[in-house]
């Protein structure tokens, strides 16, 4: 299940069709699948003029490694092993952000914060 505020996009595929794509993607250096595939259509728009750019918070989108060989059953085991931790962190990061929330906003109404605006601030000139 993806993460609050995105959606999943999926293609059926028969078992040996997924095999032989994700033996692709990790003779590619990927070793995710679906970076694979964003991988492909962020190369496809770019060479007909488009811009697409995933921003991928979940597991995010992970530069292709050196190229390795694995087989599918222990790549999709770890891809699984891979969700399954950062489903976790992004899920155990809701109530720390919640809770910052609360604390700047109290912060901010009782008069205890600034303005700042990065443009004119001297230390990022």
């Amino acid at each position: 299940m993806p993460p609050k505020g995105y959606t999943s996009l999926s293609v059926n595929v028969s078992p040996k069709e997924l095999e032989a794509v994700n033996e692709l993607a990790h003779d590619r250096g990927f070793d995710i699948t679906s970076d694979y595939v964003r991988h492909l259509i962020e190369e496809d728009a770019k060479a007909h003029g488009k811009a697409v750019k995933f921003a991928v918070k979940r597991g995010g989108y992970r530069e292709r490694k050196a190229f390795t060989r694995r087989t599918s059953g222990a790549a999709a085991q770890e891809e699984a092993d891979d969700d399954a931790l950062w489903d976790e962190s992004f899920a155990n990061s809701q109530d720390f952000l919640e809770e910052m929330s609360k604390k700047v906003r109290a912060q901010h109404a009782a008069g205890l914060t600034e303005d700042f605006d990065p443009d004119t601030d001297p230390s990022f000139q």
